[in-house]
């Protein structure tokens, strides 16, 4: 008479193994977004992208009304096809700024910020940070 253990257990064991590997690469996907750190300063008609971590750029004063940035600086959007590491767009609003991504960051959707005279906030890789 045969037992059906063996089957159960290397049906288990498949299970078991499926359910490990998946949270496995979840883990790597998450692993693979590059940590940075950017402040960013609204003062009016006035933004100040200041990096503190993450970037070969110190301080960038946005002149134009739709700036995309990456790792290095200033970037064309067309770099989103490139190796850069992130990149994503800034443009003023009305009342603040819409941030977009475009390559590297865990952003599901535009990041909205509404700043009534002067406000600073952090973003970082995962969007706005507390």
């Amino acid at each position: 008479m045969k037992t059906p253990i063996k089957p159960t257990l290397a049906l288990l064991f498949i299970l078991a193994f499926s359910a490990f590997s998946s949270q496995v690469m979840a883990q790597v996907n998450q692993e693979t977004t590059t940590p940075f750190s950017i402040s960013i300063e609204i003062d009016g008609n006035n933004t100040t992208l200041v990096c503190g971590a993450g970037c070969d750029w110190n301080k960038i004063t946005l002149k134009q009304d739709n700036t995309t940035i990456n790792e290095n600086g200033i970037a064309k959007t067309k770099d989103a096809s490139s190796d850069v590491l992130y990149l994503f767009n800034v443009q003023k609003t009305q009342k603040g700024i819409r941030l977009d991504n475009l390559k590297g960051t865990q952003w599901k959707e535009s990041i909205n910020v509404s700043c009534s005279s002067k406000c600073t906030l952090v973003v970082n890789q995962f969007g706005l940070a507390q």
